[in-house]
């Protein structure tokens, strides 16, 4: 299925060692985070493979998933990932099938496939997960608490997202009703989101202006936007 392109306006629509997990192999990094490799399936089959970052404090924590950007790659989420681990969250960043092919129903079967595979791990605990996207990472992550919604799955933060298509069809049809949902952007590009709210489940979703400008990960160089995030997380992972 080819990926489409797509335009900033209306989105939205509307450690160390290693361990079996969910049938793929995994393998330390030597990092002071203690980052692990680790492999996990799409829904469709398709191999992938992300960094997992524990979280600060020993046992099973809640985990967030972070979807990048079309322009990058897992990297972006650099500023972020320290402050998850902190505040007592495992993360999890994965790569985009291929970029510059952008599908938010495409990427979501790769979330959904490495949550299967990170509910196996026994420093995560099963019952509570997150996706926090950017661009077209923030398309997926509101198609995940919005369309067919992941049970374990409790909220989802979406930086500056992006109209995609299957999104605007499915809020056409009145198919799209997000739960928990935190979309942060710019003055700009928060039209988008505006829009989101006005539609078929809006009352789902939280919209705030980022004092400061850019697109997507761009975003977490102010640290109101980082703790925004965080502190969404932590209100509702508990």
């Amino acid at each position: 299925m080819a990926r489409r392109a797509y335009a900033l306006t209306a989105v939205l629509g509307l450690a160390a060692g290693a361990c079996a997990c969910g049938g793929s192999g995994t393998h330390a990094t030597p990092d002071p985070l203690r980052q692990v490799t680790v492999a996990f399936h799409g829904t469709d089959g398709v191999d992938g493979e992300g960094t997992f970052v524990p979280a600060a404090r020993p046992g099973r924590a809640p985990v967030v998933v972070l979807v990048h950007e079309y322009r990058g790659g897992p990297e972006l989420w650099e500023p972020l990932v320290p402050e998850l681990r902190r505040a007592g969250f495992a993360s999890f960043r994965f790569g985009l099938r291929k970029i510059g092919e952008l599908d938010e129903a495409i990427d979501a079967r790769d979330v959904r496939g490495a949550l299967r595979a990170l509910r196996q791990r026994p420093d995560v605990d099963p019952a509570r997960a997150a996706v926090v996207g950017a661009g077209v990472g923030a398309s997926t992550a509101a198609w995940l608490v919005g369309m067919s919604p992941e049970p374990s799955v409790r909220a989802a933060v979406g930086l500056s997202p992006v109209d995609g298509a299957e999104l605007l069809q499915a809020g056409r049809e009145g198919r799209f009703h997000p739960h928990d949902l935190l979309v942060i952007a710019d003055r700009e590009e928060l039209q988008g989101g505006e829009f989101v709210a006005r539609g078929p489940g809006g009352s789902g979703v939280t919209l705030r202006t980022a004092s400061s400008t850019g697109h997507g990960t761009a975003l977490l160089r102010d640290p109101a936007v980082r703790r925004s995030v965080v502190d969404w997380l932590r209100r509702r992972l508990g």
